[in-house]
């Protein structure tokens, strides 16, 4: 498998095309991976029952409930990403975004964290325990292609659940916590200030080497991007 289809250099990959056949990608992350596939739907479903021959020779089993085969078009999710591609102001392009799920879980998190059955903790230690949840939340998502837009949305959310509870915790109205703990957009406490997801930039990113560090003996160039450019993508994970 690996010498058959991932070892090849741009001549034989060029081919393989003009030929006919599909050139294929394959990306993992612990037990989570994806094969790309720039040829059909077709050979995309005989790579599929390649990959599970070679997998019960390994007296492995492929799951037919979390394998499928989709277009690139789609899109698809891969270890908290929606990865698809769609037209631009020019051309097709690839991005990465942040799934509506993961907005969801986010949501749940801060507004469970910002129960009223909270409010006997500290006001410090209540943002120093968000803003741990929102760095890692942030700096994870920071690589999608417009963080900006949600990250706003979701700052928005976290300000008046954080001034509501704040309000409830000292029983005072919302003019009395904007005047006392609300300095420019965010909440502050003389030793703390509330982290806001508004506040971290997109940080642009793409992998330009594909290794296996079970196999390969050095890195291969390629490029995602590469793969994803063709007319009849389709991703098998």
């Amino acid at each position: 498998m690996e010498s058959k289809y991932l070892n090849l250099s741009d001549v034989e990959r060029a081919r393989r095309r003009r030929q006919g056949q599909s050139n294929f990608l394959y990306v993992r992350y612990a037990d989570d991976w994806v094969v790309l596939c720039n040829g059909t739907k077709e050979q995309a479903y005989t790579m599929k029952e390649e990959l599970q021959t070679v997998l019960e020779n390994m007296g492995l089993k492929l799951s037919e409930e979390k394998t499928k085969i989709t277009h690139i078009t789609e899109g698809f999710s891969f270890l908290g990403y929606r990865i698809m591609r769609e037209m631009g102001t020019s051309k097709m392009v690839t991005k990465g975004e942040i799934p509506e799920a993961a907005m969801k879980k986010f949501r749940h998190k801060t507004r469970e964290m910002l129960t009223p059955r909270t409010t006997k903790e500290s006001m410090s230690a209540k943002i120093r325990a968000l803003n741990q949840f929102i760095r890692g939340w942030c700096n994870y998502y920071r690589g999608t292609s417009v963080p900006s837009k949600p990250f706003k949305k979701l700052t928005n959310e976290i300000f008046w659940n954080m001034a509501h509870w704040l309000g409830r915790k000292y029983k005072i109205s919302m003019p009395e916590v904007m005047q006392r703990y609300v300095e420019g957009s965010t909440v502050k406490t003389k030793s703390t200030t509330l982290i806001m997801p508004s506040e971290y930039k997109a940080k642009k990113f793409m992998a330009k080497t594909w290794h296996n560090p079970y196999t390969a003996k050095e890195e291969i160039e390629t490029d995602i991007e590469q793969v994803c450019e063709v007319e009849k993508p389709f991703i098998l994970l």
